[in-house]
């Protein structure tokens, strides 16, 4: 039986792209496939090739902080992703303050701000177990989100 090959879907918050590029190494180097929006820019095009990749993902990783909590893409990616009935998991990143301002928190979530090999075993576990409960999308699909501008205009500025 051929083992079950990976496909993470990553949400992130640009304010933490520095910790989002080591958890994907880590992920490469676990031989995990692996997907986040570091080539893209902004327009209708950018947001359907988004949609696109969470639709075929495995696993949908909400890389977790007060940051991405606050963000309407993610917030966006994270909604489809479960009217799409994937398996989320949150990973934390970054700082949080409340761990009560968000139904996210319903759910076991991997601490990743200090990355050790324990962590590490605890995040290739967890991938694999929710991978194990990826199940056929919806038929037919749930109305997409619609393109959040006000990020794509912080885009076309920087």
């Amino acid at each position: 039986m051929a083992a079950l090959r990976v496909k993470v879907f990553i949400t992130y918050s640009r304010h933490d792209e520095g910790a989002v590029r080591s958890l994907v190494g880590d992920l490469q180097r676990a031989r995990m496939q692996v997907w986040f929006d570091e080539q893209l820019g902004g327009g209708e095009e950018w947001w359907t090739t988004i949609l696109n990749e969470i639709r075929e993902c495995t696993v949908f990783l909400f890389a977790l902080s007060d940051n991405s909590l606050h963000s309407k893409p993610c917030r966006a990616e994270r909604g489809y992703a479960q009217d799409l009935g994937l398996p989320i998991l949150p990973v934390q990143v970054g700082e949080i303050i409340s761990f009560r301002a968000d139904p996210i928190f319903s759910r076991q979530l991997i601490d990743y701000r200090k990355p050790t090999s324990a962590t590490g075993f605890a995040l290739m576990g967890a991938l694999n177990e929710h991978a194990a409960h990826r199940t056929d999308l919806p038929d037919p699909l749930p109305e997409a989100p619609p393109v959040p501008y006000d990020y794509l205009q912080r885009l076309g500025a920087s």
